[in-house]
């Protein structure tokens, strides 16, 4: 059965997204945290919305649903760090600044063409509740 997932708190989704470039030995990871969005989520048994925003009031991992699909997100702010290749380790990257430059003028585009092809799956949590509807579709 299909649901529409929203969150209840302003700023409330934080989705974060990795890409590495192995010969430098560098990942980076990009932050962003969401005014507002909606996802379609698939749960193979039907769910108690009570008990689901009961449960997820904190937070939710949104891929713990059996799918799920982003259908809108709004007004995001971005943030960049670096990391060794196994983003254990936080570093400083000499060319950094001008990587995110590139990446804030062309998109993904400017990652690939530094080297920054290799992308690991994403993360995206929500926070401060949810709202859970039934749908009738993704």
């Amino acid at each position: 059965m299909w649901y529409t997932l929203t969150n209840k708190s302003k700023w409330g989704i934080s989705e974060i997204q990795k890409v590495v470039n192995r010969d430098l030995g560098i990942g980076i990871q990009i932050g962003m945290n969401w005014k507002w969005g909606s996802f379609s989520v698939y749960s193979e048994n039907e769910l108690d919305i009570e008990e689901e925003q009961k449960k997820y009031q904190n937070e939710v991992e949104i891929y713990c649903f059996d799918d799920c699909q982003i259908d809108h997100l709004d007004s995001g702010a971005e943030d960049f760090t670096f990391w060794n290749v196994d983003f254990t380790e936080q570093i400083e990257f000499d060319d950094g600044a001008q990587i995110i430059e590139k990446y804030q003028e062309e998109g993904w585009n400017a990652l690939d063409d530094n080297g920054f092809g290799e992308e690991l799956d994403p993360e995206i949590w929500i926070r401060g509740g949810i709202s859970l509807e039934p749908s009738t579709s993704p």
